[in-house]
């Protein structure tokens, strides 16, 4: 349901021409804080009648209200998300009767940063739940972006706007991060060999562009643009992961797929530079904290070579934060020499014999059963 009601709210308010997506919607309508989203008691006393009850108990509303008088409609009970059919038609009589409201005003800008976030979260979703509309929907964004914001030089952008004021402001390393996490999760979603050479191309452009050679870690700004008085670094996630997080992560991701240990190794420079806020802010950088999990504890490299799409199924059930995937068109990466048919599960680059067994290959995948 969570995933459900954030991708539909994506796809309808937010699309923007061509497959990508627009910023956010304000706040503010009308003047007036959180006017098009709250409830006051009253009005739902009125629109809903006998259904009032049932409402208030499930959104949580009261006459007191839980904003300046008002309901923020949510879910009061933790975990209970399930909605019955009353709830469900209630719901949708807010919805139409909210449709009719001013609606706040949109933040019409096209940011790779944040259009990379949303096609890595679409490509996982539509994997692993094999919703195959939202994987075509990453894959399609993608593409996309690399039409309006990519350089004829291979240098990206950071911003397109419908009036092309705002396009030529070069990306920063975090666009580039999410860019590579994007790529390679869009990757392993659709097994198109495309995806996993523009992570690589991405990837190497990041260190190229951003990295400190003396101390490790990313700068926010590329040395090719005009220098500036300090070069700053992205370090602290913040509502979005910070550059040298994401990058930390979407390189080791990368590391795996590739079986490229250079990655992995600029992965911990970048983490051994912010090694000191990571001990004593932790919460300040969870997507770090991520990246240097998966290269202490290492990672699970499932390889499917030939076509075996009841094998690609096992992956999806089995799925887990250290497990990558690498299947479909055959790349020109070290993971992929004398891999000629069958499924091949691969951990510190020491790989099991492989099997064209579902059965065995979920064995291998869920520890837990290997005991049975």
């Amino acid at each position: 349901i969570v995933i459900d009601d954030r991708l539909i709210y994506v796809a309808r308010d937010l699309a923007a021409p061509r497959g990508s997506w627009y910023c956010a919607e304000d706040a503010d309508s009308e003047g007036e804080e959180g006017k098009f989203y709250v409830w006051r008691d009253i009005e739902l006393r009125q629109l809903l009648g006998n259904d009032y009850g049932l409402a208030a108990q499930w959104y949580g509303v009261n006459k007191a209200g839980n904003f300046e008088g008002a309901n923020i409609l949510h879910r009061p009970t933790r975990g209970d998300l399930v909605r019955t059919p009353d709830v469900e038609r209630i719901r949708r009589v807010l919805f139409e009767t909210r449709a009719a409201r001013t609606r706040p005003g949109l933040d019409d800008k096209v940011v790779l940063e944040w259009n990379a976030l949303w096609i890595s979260a679409l490509a996982e979703a539509g994997f692993t739940l094999k919703r195959h509309d939202d994987v075509t929907a990453a894959q399609g964004a993608l593409e996309s972006l690399e039409q309006r914001l990519k350089r004829d030089d291979g240098r990206w952008l950071r911003v397109w706007h419908p009036t092309a004021d705002l396009v030529g402001q070069p990306a920063f390393s975090v666009d580039y991060a999410a860019l590579i996490d994007a790529a390679t999760r869009v990757y392993e979603a659709t097994g198109t060999r495309r995806w996993l050479s523009l992570a690589i191309e991405t990837a190497d452009e990041l260190l190229r562009l951003f990295e400190d050679d003396e101390v490790g870690g990313l700068f926010t700004t590329g040395r090719d643009v005009p220098a500036l008085l300090v070069r700053q670094r992205d370090t602290y996630d913040a509502a979005t992961p910070s550059a040298n997080g994401l990058g930390a992560l979407a390189l080791v991701r990368l590391a795996a797929l590739t079986d490229n240990n250079s990655y992995s190794t600029a992965a911990r420079r970048m983490l051994d530079a912010i090694g000191g806020s990571l001990t004593h802010q932790p919460t300040s950088h969870c997507t770090a904290l991520q990246a240097a999990h998966l290269l202490q504890a290492g990672t699970t490299e499932v390889v499917i070579a030939g076509e075996h799409p009841e094998l690609v199924d096992v992956v999806r059930t089995a799925r887990r934060v250290d497990l990558i995937i690498s299947w479909g068109e055959p790349p020109d990466v070290p993971l992929w020499q004398g891999r000629v048919d069958g499924a091949f599960v691969c951990r510190n680059g020491v790989c099991a014999i492989s099997t064209s067994d579902p059965h065995l290959l979920l064995k291998q995948l869920t520890p837990h059963l290997s005991n049975e």
